[in-house]
């Protein structure tokens, strides 16, 4: 594998590596296997700027990408070669980072200068009835949410241009984590 962007350890298997691409894949490698085994996804048809593994839920994967998608995808179930889809989202620039939180929500950062906000439906009423309000943890493999479930919820206008989207995506990725534990979202 060459062109690697990003990686994450996931704390419940530090023995798995996560890692995206500069052009579009996402992959996993048990560093207990030999290099054959390393599987890998073309998830994008652009790079992959950033991804995040659910803290408590890991086969759960929010991928910001060039293509201007953050998707949502499910790692236990594979079919004709890529992870399930759970749903996506298109902003009107490239998104360059998302990353949960504790709580199973997304934050996002991207070129349209804004930072959002995706509780994938919870919460939320569409035509009666009620989309995704039981936990990620409690979703089915290959579960797949409508498309007004993954609209943001918050959308928060910030300046995430070239210069400060590194700082932004570090900043945002460290206080988001932390959400829950300090009881909401702040801003600097």
């Amino acid at each position: 594998v060459t062109g690697v962007q990003t990686c994450a350890l996931p704390i419940s298997d530090p023995q798995v590596i996560y890692f995206t691409t500069l052009n579009g894949s996402f992959g996993r490698h048990d560093i207990r296997q030999d290099a054959a085994s390393t599987e890998v996804f073309q998830l994008s048809e652009k790079k992959i700027g950033g991804f995040s593994l659910h803290p408590h839920a890991p086969h759960y994967v929010a991928t910001a990408s060039l293509d201007r998608f953050m998707r949502l995808w499910d790692l236990r179930k594979v079919t004709k070669g890529l992870p399930t889809l759970v749903g996506e989202h298109e902003s009107r620039l490239s998104v360059s980072h998302a990353a949960f939180n504790s709580a199973g929500q997304v934050a996002t950062t991207s070129y349209d200068d804004s930072i959002k906000i995706y509780s994938f439906g919870v919460g939320r009423s569409t035509k009666g009835r009620k989309e995704a309000l039981e936990s990620m943890g409690r979703w089915e493999a290959g579960f797949q949410l409508q498309d007004e479930a993954m609209k943001p919820e918050v959308v928060v206008r910030h300046n995430c241009q070239v210069s400060s989207a590194a700082s932004t995506a570090s900043r945002l990725k460290t206080d988001w984590i932390s959400y829950r534990l300090a009881g909401g979202l702040r801003c600097k």
